[in-house]
């Protein structure tokens, strides 16, 4: 890399935080900065950027998981029409409880690994404090 496109760089990320500050204040900037750092993130897209970017693809991502799920529940157990409905509408209340803040996905991490007497394989699990319950709930 040649000065020049290092002092390009340097301006670009200057005036990306520049923009980020003046839209949202210094904690933006900070919550910035700490995406980054857990998402190793290199890119001129401010965090809101990325998400919006990703949202279809999350989108897709968790139906794939759904229909997964749902599947095992049928194949292997045997679930009906009633008992994947009941399944189905016990997700969305959970799914709720953490978006909401009232519980926090850690907290299911841990009730099911203590019921399952098993540490959950590592890929499935997104270990990060937003995923903790919002205490002021």
């Amino acid at each position: 890399m040649n000065v020049k496109d290092y002092r390009s760089g340097r301006a670009e990320g200057m005036n990306l935080a520049y923009s980020i500050v003046k839209e949202g204040g210094i904690e933006a900037l900070e919550n910035e900065l700490k995406f980054r750092e857990k998402t190793k993130i290199n890119t001129a897209l401010a965090m809101k950027e990325i998400e919006a970017a990703s949202k279809p693809m999350r989108g897709f991502i968790n139906e794939v998981q759904i229909l997964l799920w749902l599947s095992v529940l049928h194949d292997e157990f045997d679930f009906g029409k009633d008992r994947l409905n009941r399944a189905m509408d016990r997700f969305e209340q959970v799914h709720s409880a953490i978006t909401d803040g009232y519980a926090g996905y850690c907290d299911y991490l841990e009730l099911l690994q203590d019921k399952m007497k098993r540490i959950l394989k590592a890929e499935y699990i997104v270990k990060d404090d937003d995923f903790k319950k919002k205490e002021d709930k």
